[in-house]
């Protein structure tokens, strides 16, 4: 059996870390918490697929009249606005990262 070389040991470790930081990000329910102990937080929890806020203004919304509180799943058809106001809360990395983690799990 001929021995791995230093590359790939390096190689193999750099796997498994990614591994397991790519298993904590798919099943951790929330990315981002907000303390609870902060008044004028605008975001409470961000997560993969769903997102809380207790306070969020639309950002297209330039007298600031319009606002987003509670939680609602990133797709959720029957919210109004959100289709809007996707392109601000879900960056094209997010969605790549979606992608990637329904392409890996099925």
């Amino acid at each position: 059996m001929k021995r791995r070389s230093l590359a790939g040991n390096c190689a193999i470790g750099v796997f498994v870390i990614t591994l397991v930081c790519v298993f904590v990000a798919f099943c951790a329910p929330a990315w981002l918490v907000s303390d609870y102990h902060i008044t004028g937080a605008k975001l409470n929890k961000l997560g993969l697929w769903s997102h809380c806020f207790r306070s969020l203004a639309d950002p297209s919304d330039v007298y600031q009249r319009r606002f987003f509180v509670g939680c609602r799943w990133v797709y959720d058809p029957f919210t109004t606005g959100y289709d809007e106001i996707r392109g601000f809360l879900l960056p094209r990395k997010c969605v790549v990262t979606m992608i990637f983690n329904i392409a890996k799990v099925t």
